[in-house]
């Protein structure tokens, strides 16, 4: 209550020679009611009367100066509390008119929610949950090569023959892999046991290792590949042979 008063006050003060311009016409006010006294003291009493009295029409004039402003303060006080009131009373109609929107909106929103209540739900079509088909993993084939001495050839090399067989089909193309104890220096693959038809592999070798490549049939349990490696001295395998897909 008294900072809205306190703000009242001072806006009476600042806006009181606003009411008379803000410039020399303020200045301007007290002297005219200064002079306007003067000469209605002139007029009445003569000028004689009003210089041996100097003193006395000089604190008249004053007075009747701050009269003036008095009256001033009075018009300045009545025309800011209006217009305070005013600014006052339509801020507060506009909040009441928002607050009467906002009330009608959240009628019609609780109407809308009643609605959507009240109608019934529609039932959704239930999706049909199919089982993903579980692919059967394939078994990992097992390679085994069984060793046989052949001997030696006619340039020396100690001949060793390797059966290679599969416990489930493997199709081609397929290469191989043979490690031995001792380095090689060659090696023929024939599929067995139709050797006649001489489809034979590859002939790659590095070494202790050697790739046997299965060319166009693969590897079944039905059928088997022979390899013959050539070496100095007899070898052995130390690993079991090692699949590898592709040439």
């Amino acid at each position: 209550m008294w900072p809205h008063f306190e703000h009242l006050v001072w806006r009476i003060i600042h806006g009181m020679p606003v009411l008379v311009s803000s410039n020399w016409a303020n200045w301007g006010l007290g002297l005219a009611i200064f002079v306007l006294y003067e000469v209605f003291a002139i007029k009445f009493r003569g000028w004689q009367d009003v210089v041996s009295r100097w003193k006395q029409n000089v604190g008249l004039g004053l007075l009747a100066t701050a009269g003036g402003y008095v009256l001033l303060f009075a018009y300045s006080a009545i025309i800011t509390t209006y217009d305070e009131h005013h600014d006052s009373t339509g801020r507060w109609q506009a909040v009441v008119k928002e607050k009467d929107n906002l009330k009608v909106l959240l009628q019609q929103k609780d109407e809308y929610i009643k609605k959507l209540e009240s109608k019934p739900c529609p039932a959704c079509p239930v999706a049909a949950v199919r089982a993903a088909p579980v692919s059967a993993v394939p078994p990992k084939p097992t390679i085994k090569a069984f060793a046989r001495d052949l001997g030696t050839d006619k340039d020396g090399f100690f001949i060793t023959e390797l059966t290679l067989s599969s416990d489930v089909p493997i199709s081609p193309p397929l290469t191989i892999q043979l490690d031995f104890d001792a380095p090689i220096y060659g090696i023929e693959t024939v599929p067995s046991p139709t050797p006649a038809v001489r489809s034979t592999g590859g002939e790659r070798w590095q070494g202790t290792h050697a790739w046997a490549t299965i060319p166009n049939t693969g590897l079944n349990p039905n059928l088997l590949w022979i390899t013959r490696v050539k070496s100095k001295s007899r070898v052995n395998l130390i690993n079991p042979p090692r699949m590898q897909i592709g040439y």
